[in-house]
């Protein structure tokens, strides 16, 4: 977490559709063949990374339900690496207007190097293809790394007494 107590998260890289699957690929390469395992420019070899797929509005949302639900969704889950994922609706915008991403999705791995390898295990590489099969809105994905999580805090007691501001009994010396 950084001094101001506020979530840091550094968005590395953002690809649409089809290009999801080469460019994961391609940041095993692009530093050297020992870029998966040095971290690389997504994250270090021990800190998590996330991927979030931001899927557009389907032409017809119950056939992108179906397939999600029945072909998508499992491949996914089963994909070797996967630590969490979450996938949620978008329902609007800050302004009223409806939402520019019908479904979000969130992949979490250990590590970079964990993200790629998950990528060109079998399972993934059906995954990332099958985006082209059923996403006809669109896919744009996000990978973010150094991640810092941010726990609430309760808030502060409100001071009612106005001679002890700040704890301070005003009496004492």
């Amino acid at each position: 977490m950084s001094e101001t107590g506020i979530n840091r998260r550094q968005a590395v890289t953002t690809v649409t559709a089809s290009a999801i699957a080469m460019a994961i690929l391609r940041m095993n390469t692009a530093a050297g063949p020992a870029a998966a395992d040095t971290g690389g420019d997504v994250g270090g070899p021990d800190g998590p990374v996330r991927i979030t797929f931001l899927f557009g509005q389907p032409d017809d949302q119950s056939v992108f339900e179906q397939h999600y639900q029945s072909v998508h969704l499992p491949l996914v889950v089963g994909v070797p690496g996967l630590v969490h994922m979450e996938s949620c609706m978008g329902t609007g915008s800050l302004d009223g207007t409806s939402s520019a991403f019908y479904r979000a999705n969130t992949l979490t791995f250990q590590s970079r190097r964990d993200m790629i390898l998950a990528a060109q295990s079998e399972i993934g590489a059906a995954a990332l293809a099958d985006l082209d099969v059923f996403a006809t809105g669109g896919v744009t994905a996000t990978i973010v790394a150094n991640i810092d999580d941010y726990e609430p805090q309760p808030p502060p007691v409100a001071d009612t007494d106005s001679r002890f501001r700040n704890g301070v009994d005003p009496r004492t010396p």
